[in-house]
């Protein structure tokens, strides 16, 4: 009788050490991701729009280019692959190597150390800031286009700033009547201030315009700065013809979050007669409404609307079309882009696996069932005998 209970033990412990053995302790990772980085560029504390930025780890090198308003990495993203080990030669990065970031080949002050899969935002200087308040402003010229007794351009941004030490107490003006400016003064220690620039051409005939914008700031080194403006006034035309704002549209989002804002595109006839619109576009991610009117000069708005369901990091480009076959400018087309930033620092390696408690446990109690059943065999063996001689 209690060699077949302990038998019986030393079964179940057995079975046990086996079932955890075939139990799998670790899944197939997804391939690791490569590291992406972007950012704002500057070169002596002052923005450097239409650089380069690269970045360097030992002979390897990787360029992207630095945006209008003096950014990098948003589009497209710039990533930096991981070094294949199935290939003999180095071909992207690993865990512990020093990335270099130059700008226009001019190291910055900020480097990083590799780490498969992570986004991160990197903010790259060249040289130092200079050491008094200094103006900032970006961008260095404006340029606005309209047809005569058509709708006003669309509003723009400029952004000022102290690219130095200290404070600045800026305020802006201009020449025109046709231009405004809001708001026209502020104070920056180093933030980015924003002043709408508007245009209204209600009066104005075709021609071509100039303006200024200055800056001025007391105490900073380099005041006041300026800004040139451009406005073209095209002649009226004759007939239906389409006019639209905005000229394009970008969307942000982050990978697996939220739809980005909805927005909206006008459609209107800067001609004469009667407009009969239809707009389409070439994106799944993308959808209109409505996507047909008319118009003798009104406004219409149309939603634009983004759906970024299933896709991945990246800069992703669409065209929005609105035609009328009578028009004397159709089609017309509207560049849309929607930038996908990773979603933060996934984990190293990719999705790690995680066992459960079970796949932890069953090893271990297969591992103990033995000594217990075998500890349970003796202690049932001596009170045997001690009955036996009782």
């Amino acid at each position: 009788m209690i060699r077949k209970k302990l038998l019986s033990l030393v079964l179940i412990g057995a079975i046990a050490l086996l079932f955890s053995l075939s139990t799998p302790v670790a899944a197939g990772a997804p391939p690791i991701q490569p590291m992406a980085f972007w950012g704002h560029v500057t070169v002596d504390g002052l923005p450097t729009p239409g650089s380069t930025v690269s970045a360097h780890i030992g002979g390897l090198s990787w360029t992207t280019p630095v945006d209008g308003s003096s950014n990098y990495g948003y589009s497209p993203v710039f990533k930096i692959p991981y070094d294949d080990p199935e290939t003999p030669a180095k071909d992207g990065g690993v865990v512990g190597d020093e990335i270099i970031f130059k700008v226009d080949g001019v190291p910055a002050i900020e480097t990083y150390t590799y780490e498969l899969g992570q986004g991160v935002k990197l903010d790259l200087h060249v040289g130092a800031p200079p050491a008094e308040p200094t103006i900032a402003r970006s961008p260095t010229s404006f340029a606005f286009s309209a047809i005569e007794g058509g709708a006003n351009p669309p509003s723009k941004t400029l952004e000022v700033w102290n690219a130095g030490t200290g404070t600045i107490d800026w305020t802006v003006s201009d020449d025109a009547l046709w231009l405004s400016l809001a708001p026209t003064s502020g104070s920056s220690t180093g933030e980015h201030d924003a002043v709408t620039v508007s245009v209204n051409i209600l009066g104005m005939t075709a021609g071509f315009y100039n303006a200024t914008i200055t800056i001025t700031a007391p105490g900073a080194t380099n005041t006041p700065q300026t800004v040139p403006v451009t406005l073209i006034i095209a002649p009226p035309l004759l007939g239906p013809t389409i006019g639209r704002s905005p000229t394009s549209f970008t969307f942000s989002a982050t990978e697996g979050g939220a739809n980005p804002s909805s927005k909206t595109l006008e459609v209107w006839n800067a001609g004469t007669g009667t407009l009969n619109w239809t707009v389409s576009d070439d994106a799944l991610w993308l959808s209109l409404a409505p996507t047909s009117g008319s118009s003798t000069g009104e406004h219409d708005a149309v939603t634009v609307s983004v759906d970024i369901s299933g896709l991945t990091v990246g800069s992703h480009p669409a065209t929005i079309t609105i035609t009328d076959p009578g028009a004397t400018n159709t089609p017309q087309t509207v560049p849309v882009t929607l930038n996908i930033s990773p979603p933060g620092p996934p984990p190293v390696g990719g999705t790690a696996y995680i066992p459960t408690k079970p796949s932890i446990l069953v090893p271990w109690l297969g591992l103990l069932a033995l000594p217990i059943g075998f500890g349970i065999f003796i202690w049932r063996r001596q009170r045997a005998r001690q009955r036996s001689i009782g």
